[in-house]
């Protein structure tokens, strides 16, 4: 337990860290780092402990961090973007990345692709997760407004 605390707190101060490289408010940056720390315990606890593959735990934890990022943006009234840019931050598979360029030019090209194939997958993961949850949430605004007009209608009728 005290592993996901500390990938808690590294992953926290790094997408505080990207608010601020990205010049975010100052007054976004304690919830965009609950937002990425959340999204990186979620991915670490999946794949180390519940033993999904790192495809699915980016899809999961994406998920998180999109959620997390339309509460904080519907509470704080700011766009979704401030919290959950820095969010994913974390989750992109750079290394693995790098790791294939690396391999392609060193001419060990099947190595390398099968390498970019599963970031590329990773990647695709923590997209869908985020469009999930963004589809989702403008559904249920629109779904609001057409309540709250409909109640509006039958009030001014019983008026």
């Amino acid at each position: 337990m005290e592993i996901l605390l500390l990938h808690f707190v590294a992953a926290f101060c790094a997408t505080a860290s990207f608010s601020l490289l990205f010049n975010a408010p100052l007054n976004t940056f304690i919830a965009a780092g609950i937002t990425g720390g959340a999204g990186w315990v979620t991915f670490v606890a999946l794949r180390d402990f519940v033993l999904l593959s790192s495809i699915n735990a980016n899809l999961l934890a994406s998920i998180v961090i999109a959620f997390l990022g339309e509460i904080y943006a519907r509470r704080e009234k700011k766009p979704v973007t401030i919290y959950v840019v820095p969010g994913i931050v974390v989750l992109v598979p750079g290394y693995s990345i790098y790791k294939a360029m690396n391999l392609f030019l060193n001419d060990y090209s099947s190595e390398g692709m099968t390498i970019l194939l599963r970031a590329s997958m990773e990647s695709g993961a923590i997209a869908v997760g985020i469009l999930v949850v963004g589809v989702i949430a403008r559904i249920t605004k629109q779904q609001r407004a057409r309540l709250t007009v409909k109640l509006t209608q039958v009030h001014r009728k019983i008026k």
